[in-house]
């Protein structure tokens, strides 16, 4: 079940609701980044751009993991470059969603007219 989170972003606060294992995930893949979980959510959250935060870093999070499970065989090489691969599938996300609302958008106006 998810749990709410308070994030500083910026000088607001936002509320992120994730299951344990994606918070705990999140802490996982700061450590192995060499930061920290704040600065890992801020990173998601400037590349997600205006789309819900809770969503964009359960992407990231998957992704991440997914990358290191689906390269080669060596683990230290392919932590490397799960970080970037992971990030551009949460960038590729919200580029999806966005064009998705201005579909919608757009089918909503044809439709007034």
């Amino acid at each position: 079940m998810p749990k709410p989170h308070t994030v500083l972003i910026g000088h607001s606060k936002t509320s992120v609701s994730l299951e344990t294992e994606f918070w705990n995930a999140l802490d996982d893949i700061a450590k192995a980044e060499g930061s920290t979980k704040r600065a890992l959510i801020l990173r998601v959250h400037d590349l997600s751009g205006d789309a819900n935060l809770t969503a964009a870093l359960r992407v990231f999070v998957i992704a991440y993991w997914r990358a290191i499970a689906c390269a080669s065989p060596v683990v230290e090489a392919t932590a490397r470059k799960a970080m970037p691969m992971a990030l551009n599938a949460v960038q590729g996300w919200w580029r999806e969603e966005t064009d998705n609302k201005e579909r919608r958008r757009a089918r909503r106006s044809t439709a007034r007219a």
